[in-house]
């Protein structure tokens, strides 16, 4: 197994325990948040609650803003990279260059990416 591929399942293991966790948790949100005669134990388990999906929330964020920052930083490099190449001559290079255009135009097209220009 290379590591890619334990990393890979290790990830989704993780992101599975990780999904059955907050699919234990949301229920009892939910049901709090209908409940209509509260106690103040219940009042309080609905503000940790809340809290802590909260925090939850803007970590999942972060890693989302991570993700993306990182692959579109990352493809942005190599297209530099190949786009250098190819003014220098390599055909490889002009192949990927004109495969990653493709990639960008339809992700501006999809709305994917936002051009500030």
């Amino acid at each position: 197994m290379t590591q890619f591929e334990y990393n890979k399942h290790e990830m989704d293991r993780e992101m599975d325990r990780f999904m059955a966790l907050l699919n234990n948790m949301l229920p009892r949100y939910s049901a709090l948040l209908r409940k209509k005669n509260m106690s103040h134990d219940d009042v309080t388990e609905l503000g940790e609650l809340e809290h802590y999906l909260i925090e939850l929330n803007s970590k999942i964020i972060q890693i989302k803003n991570r993700l993306q920052n990182d692959l579109f930083g990352e493809t942005i490099d190599t297209y530099y990279q190949l786009k250098i190449k190819a003014k220098n001559g390599d055909e490889m290079a002009k192949s990927e260059v004109n495969k990653l255009r493709k990639v960008y135009l339809a992700a501006l097209q999809a709305g994917n990416i936002i051009c500030w220009n």
